[in-house]
């Protein structure tokens, strides 16, 4: 019973964004690719737009080599899938 529980909450802090999980991942791959150390996704969200399969957005914080984390924006354009077009992160929520 335990098992379905979690199941069920793991269900249902994913949101409605499984079907687009490997465009998220891609972006999310990208925005720890840009950390020098380490990154958190705060927040993610997706868009279906008309130039490009999905756009994921979202916050994320970044720490320096000191233990700081700075705050930053990111936006990906995702086509077929997990293949970036563009991505932007700028500094500041």
């Amino acid at each position: 019973m335990r098992l379905l529980g979690v199941i069920f909450l793991v269900i249902l802090v994913s949101g409605c964004n499984w079907q687009y999980r490997k465009a998220i991942e891609a972006c999310h791959d990208r925005v720890h690719s840009r950390a020098k150390h380490q990154a958190e996704i705060v927040t993610t969200e997706t868009l279906k737009s008309m130039s490009s399969d999905v756009i994921v957005t979202g916050r994320a914080k970044l720490q320096n080599g000191f233990g700081a984390w700075t705050n930053y924006r990111y936006r990906c354009s995702v086509y077929s899938g997990d293949r970036i077009g563009k991505f932007e992160m700028n500094e500041g929520y």
